[in-house]
Order: C-alpha cells, then structure tokens, then sequence
C-alpha cells in the first residue's frame, strides 16, 4: 500500500498573531500635499527582534523653499 504524507508548517501563536499584518510588511511610498505643498511620504514597516515586534518608520522629506534653500 503506498500513502502520501504531507507535511505542513504548524502556525505557532506568534505568528498567527502577526499573520493579518504581514501583507503590510514592506517599503510604501506615497504622493500628498496639503497647506505646506507637495510632498513624497516613505513608510517602512518590519518584523524586528525575532518577529516579536512592528518597527514602524516614517520619513517625510522637505522640498528646499525659497527663503530655506539647500
């Protein structure tokens, strides 16, 4: 008699815990503006410390002004 075994990863807690954020996970770039002008907005989000934590990083660069160049 042959059987097939297949073998599937178990889902431990913390996973499960993570897994409806995962599709988050990654580099997001984005175009806005508002009272201060347009701008370009960069948000990373990562598994960090052996996927205990979110680390959650926001960058909004300024564009140079007139009275403020570069």
């Amino acid at each position: 008699m042959l059987s097939v075994t297949l073998l599937f990863g178990q889902t431990t807690k913390k996973d499960s815990i993570w897994l409806p954020l995962k599709p988050f996970a990654g580099r997001w770039v984005s175009e806005g503006g508002g009272e201060p002008g347009k701008g370009t907005y960069e948000r990373t989000y990562q598994f960090i410390l052996n996927q205990n934590f979110i680390e959650i990083s926001y960058r909004v660069p300024s564009l140079p002004k007139v009275r403020n160049p570069v």
